[in-house]
């Protein structure tokens, strides 16, 4: 009878060895995809969250940009044969340091591609506004830069994000 107790008794202590290693690897497991299922909601959620700080920076940005094209071509009108200014325009003022505000956000939040077009676009931007104080007008440097430069936005804050992805 001993021989049997001693079977008996080591073959329960060998299943409860082998069912603890298998609880034991199933959790180590479960809890390995869980950890991984919960890093890659926070990307999603780090992705959406600077999608959606890079459209209201990028509509900020373009809104700013139409402004300071209207007022370099209203102070270029009240230039034609003048003597050139100086200095910026009183009512230009308010809509530059705008755009300068709109500018160093969407330069912040953009992407290296979307930067590098924000800011040909933005030096664009600032010869329109000298070239105003002299009643001149400066065309765009290249035909496709202002499609370029929604291309671009429009990548970084419009289409989806796509799971796991990492922003640049």
């Amino acid at each position: 009878m001993t021989a049997d107790v001693i079977v008996g008794v080591a073959g329960a202590l060998g299943g409860g060895v082998v069912a603890s290693a298998t609880s034991f690897l199933t959790l180590r497991a479960t809890h390995r995809a869980e950890r991984q299922r919960w890093i890659a909601d926070r990307e999603w959620e780090h992705a959406t969250d600077v999608a959606r700080a890079r459209r209201e920076a990028y509509s900020t940005f373009l809104a700013h940009e139409n402004a300071i094209i209207m007022s370099a071509a209203a102070v270029a009108n009240r230039q034609l044969g003048r003597p050139p200014l100086g200095h910026m325009p009183d009512d230009q003022v308010p809509v530059y340091q705008g755009l300068q505000d709109a500018y160093a956000t969407a330069l912040l939040l953009a992407s290296a591609s979307t930067q590098a077009m924000i800011i040909e676009c933005q030096q664009w931007l600032d010869e329109l506004v000298w070239a105003s104080w002299k009643g001149q007008d400066r065309p765009m440097p290249r035909d496709d830069l202002h499609n370029d430069v929604l291309a671009a936005m429009q990548r970084d804050a419009v289409d989806p994000p796509t799971r796991g992805a990492v922003e640049a």
